[in-house]
C-alpha cells in the first residue's frame, strides 16, 4: 500500500484582542494609519491577552479542528509547531499541547522557529 501524506482540513484561532493601524499610528505617531497599512498590508491584528500563550492559541486551534470531524486526536502521528514565542526554551511548546489535546505518547512534537518562512518549512517538514 502506498502512503502518501495529505492535508485533510485546515483551521485557525485568533485571540480576542486586537490592534488596529489607527491605534499604532495614535500610539506612535509617526505614520498614518493609512500609511501602515500600504507598507505592511495588515489592517487588524491579533493580539493575545497577557495571561495566553503560543499554546493557548495552537490548542484551540487544534481544538476546532478536532470538532469538525476531520480528524481525530489519536489520529495524529506527529506536531509540528512554528512560532517565534514558545511558551519556555524547553519543554518545547508542541510537547505541552501534545499532552493538553490527550494526544498519544507516541505521536512525535517538535517545535520549529521561523517567521514568515515557517508555513512552508512546517509543509516541508510534513
Amino acid at each position: 500500500m502506498n502512503q502518501r501524506a495529505a492535508i485533510k482540513a485546515i483551521t485557525s484561532f485568533l485571540p480576542a484582542g486586537k490592534l488596529t493601524n489607527e491605534q499604532l499610528a495614535e500610539q506612535f505617531g509617526d505614520w498614518h494609519a493609512s500609511q501602515i497599512l500600504s507598507k505592511t498590508g495588515v489592517a487588524v491584528r491579533g493580539v493575545a491577552a497577557d495571561d495566553e500563550c503560543a499554546s493557548d492559541l495552537g490548542v484551540a486551534a487544534a481544538k476546532r479542528l478536532f470538532e469538525t470531524g476531520a480528524c481525530l486526536p489519536e489520529e495524529i502521528d506527529f506536531l509540528i509547531f512554528c512560532t517565534q514565542s514558545p511558551d519556555y526554551f524547553t519543554p518545547t511548546t508542541a510537547c505541552l499541547m501534545q499532552d493538553r489535546l490527550g494526544l498519544k505518547t507516541s505521536c512525535g512534537a517538535i517545535d520549529i522557529n521561523q517567521g514568515c518562512s515557517g508555513y512552508i518549512y512546517g509543509l516541508a517538514l510534513a
